[in-house]
């Protein structure tokens, strides 16, 4: 029997500023926002801004979960008022033999945190992601402790 699949719509903003980006690099080499899904207990999502070793930006969608779960995702991330990244819908699929994040490369930290590409205006930088998951999640049918099994009115009662 297959897993019903459910088709969640997904969206978030972010609104971050190059000083709390330029003291979180400093320590960690990514910053991430998430959002848990209401509709799936134990998945939440992320947006993430992540720096290399080799001084590259790498922006992405991540999930976490409690239970190993397949996700396909078709997503869109965009900079704005820049608007250059990542225009069009991407499709990929999260799990366990594909990894929980897909991140692309921006530019280099110092393109990044320049003036000359224009990620920042006011000191932040506005990014943005749309998209719809399509997940196969097996329903887990609540235990029925049944008396007898010959009334029937029982096992209705429990349903």
């Amino acid at each position: 029997m297959d897993s019903p699949k459910f088709e969640i719509p997904i969206s978030l903003h972010w609104l971050v500023s190059k000083a709390e980006i330029q003291k979180e690099f400093q320590h960690e080499s990514s910053l991430k926002k998430s959002i848990e899904l209401s509709q799936l207990s134990g998945i939440s999502y992320y947006l993430s801004i992540s720096k290399s070793k080799d001084d590259q930006i790498f922006i992405g969608l991540g999930f976490s979960m409690k239970e190993e779960t397949i996700i396909n995702a078709k997503f869109k991330i965009s900079i704005n008022p820049a608007n250059k990244f990542n225009g069009k819908f991407e499709e990929s699929v999260f799990g366990k033999e594909n990894g929980y994040e897909k991140a692309n490369i921006l530019c280099s930290s110092h393109d990044f945190l320049g003036p000359a590409k224009n990620y920042f205006i006011g000191g932040y930088i506005y990014l943005k992601m749309e998209g719809i998951l399509s997940v196969e999640k097996e329903q887990i049918p609540a235990e029925i402790d049944i008396k007898s099994p010959d009334n029937l009115g029982e096992i209705f009662m429990f349903q």
